[in-house]
């Protein structure tokens, strides 16, 4: 933060730009909502506020607007609003606080459901709205089926799609015992359980759950809402 201390002040005296606030990025401290991770989060927050304060009182923020102060990835944004917002009132400047959700527009089915703040709390948590469909082309052995969704169509940095479901004859029903167990551009290959391999069948339609929707928006340039 002493860097960010003399990046701001270095701002503050070039005449042709404007120090706006100061802004970081925590989710790359990690995804688990567990003591390990969440206090170095609350850490890296606490010394961005601190940056802030730090560069208010040396006057180097722009006259006349709010001070940003921007964080917020979409695992931890619960953390963001309660360091930025607490104690509101000892800011020297009025504070504007800007979280960078962008997952909050769909959520997911894996990464970020697992670290949701509202995960078991008895709260409503948020529901995922993002899914992939594909269709089976091939079962060219026991055990194992071929759909056409691969890297071109679906996220898999993080973890690979999750089988929710199978759509066959209008009728769909829960597939718990399918996973995905690898893919290349454009399929996937996907594992039935031992004693399941009857559960899909040639023109069958899987329900994919995404983990990381942020990495499977890049891959369409339409998205049907339904």
């Amino acid at each position: 933060m002493d860097r960010a201390s003399k990046v701001g002040r270095a701002v503050a005296q070039a005449p042709e730009l404007e120090l706006a606030g100061v802004a970081g990025f925590e989710g790359v401290i990690g995804g688990q909502r567990t003591p390990e991770i969440v206090e170095p989060v609350r850490q890296f927050l606490s010394n961005i506020r601190q940056t802030a304060e730090e560069l208010m009182a040396a006057g180097a923020f722009r006259a006349g607007h709010p001070v940003i102060l921007s964080a917020g990835g979409s695992a931890f944004f619960d953390q963001v609003v309660d360091v930025f917002t607490t104690d509101r009132n000892k800011y020297a400047l009025p504070v504007d606080v800007v979280i960078r959700s962008g997952c909050y527009l769909t959520h997911d089915h894996a990464t970020y459901r697992g670290s949701s703040p509202f995960l078991g709390t008895g709260d409503a948590d948020f529901q995922p709205a993002i899914e992939v469909w594909a269709r089976v082309l091939s079962t060219p052995e026991p055990g194992l089926a071929i759909i056409d969704a691969g890297k071109r169509d679906v996220s898999t940095d993080i973890r690979m799609p999750l089988v929710l479901r199978r759509l066959r004859d209008g009728q769909l029903e829960e597939l718990a015992e399918v996973t995905v167990d690898h893919v290349n551009d454009q399929h996937g290959y996907l594992h039935l359980a031992e004693g399941h391999g009857d559960l899909l069948r040639v023109g069958d339609l899987v329900q994919l759950g995404i983990s990381h929707p942020c990495t499977t928006f890049d891959k369409w340039r339409a998205i049907p809402v339904v």
